[in-house]
């Protein structure tokens, strides 16, 4: 299929975007949940009646670059945005008070999807929906909403 943009162009968009994430992302960490790893030294032990075990959980983070937006709730989901109603939005998401749409891009989406707890700024979020990939010619960025956590 033809485009109406040439490589070199596609390239220096692409690039300007990659800018924007840079300069305006922040660092977040993502944690997976880690392996639970069960010592035991008494040879009678039963993993599923209890009994005398070390056990270990593995903490799995990693740390990389995100666009972050905080939502309000009005917003989201009764006010308009462009002069369009939000509520012919298919997404059907209704999202607490601090509730945060993050912007990664894909080596950072194939980590995240595979997380359940996501950190910055000194709290924890959980996260609520799955990714939608977004990009001008390729999917280049993936957007995921967060829920606030009590931790």
């Amino acid at each position: 299929m033809p485009s109406f943009f040439s490589a070199a162009t596609k390239t220096a968009i692409n690039q300007v975007f990659a800018d924007l994430h840079e300069s305006y992302g922040q660092t977040i960490t993502a944690f997976k949940d880690g392996q639970k790893i069960s010592i035991s030294s008494d040879p009678s032990y039963n993993p599923y009646y209890g009994g005398a075990s070390n056990i270990t959980y593995e903490v799995q983070s990693e740390t990389f670059m995100a666009r972050i937006k905080y939502i309000s709730a009005d917003e989201e989901m009764f006010l308009e945005r462009d002069g369009v109603s939000a509520n012919n939005s298919q997404l059907k998401i209704i999202l607490p008070a601090g509730s945060v749409r993050l912007k990664v891009d894909s080596a950072g989406w194939d980590y995240i999807k595979g997380a359940k707890k996501v950190e910055f700024n000194g709290n924890r979020y959980s996260i609520v929906s799955n990714g939608r990939p977004i990009g001008p010619f390729d999917v280049n960025y993936y957007i995921v909403y967060l829920t606030p956590t009590d931790e």
